[in-house]
C-alpha cells in the first residue's frame, strides 16, 4: 500500500514545463493549494514526504476541481456573451 504524502494528495499541484508545445511534469516540483496551511507548513510536509492531517485522496479533489473549472468556464462564457451583446448595441 502506498503511504500517504503530499505528492499523492489532492491538494498537491505539480509544476509543469512547456517544451516545444508539450507540457511535461517537473519531477519533485509542486505546491500545496490548501489554504488552511501556510507555505512554510506545506513545504515542511512536501520536503519530508509526509502527509498533514488535511490529506485527501487525489481523485476526489481532482473531480471537484474539474467541476469548479467547468462552472467557471461557463460563467466566463456567459459574461463574454453579455459583453458581445453590449458591444453590438453600441455599434455605429
Amino acid at each position: 500500500m502506498t503511504k500517504n504524502n503530499c505528492r499523492n494528495c489532492g491538494f498537491y499541484v505539480e509544476h509543469y514545463v512547456n517544451i516545444h508545445g508539450i507540457f511535461k511534469v517537473v519531477t519533485g516540483c509542486g505546491h500545496c493549494i490548501n489554504t488552511n496551511l501556510t507555505k512554510l507548513q506545506s513545504n515542511k510536509y512536501i520536503n519530508n514526504f509526509t502527509a498533514c492531517e488535511l490529506w485527501q485522496p487525489k481523485n476526489v479533489l481532482t473531480e471537484k476541481r474539474m467541476e469548479d473549472i467547468k462552472k467557471a468556464l461557463n460563467d466566463i462564457s456567459n459574461y463574454l456573451k453579455e459583453i458581445l451583446r453590449a458591444l453590438k448595441d453600441t455599434e455605429v
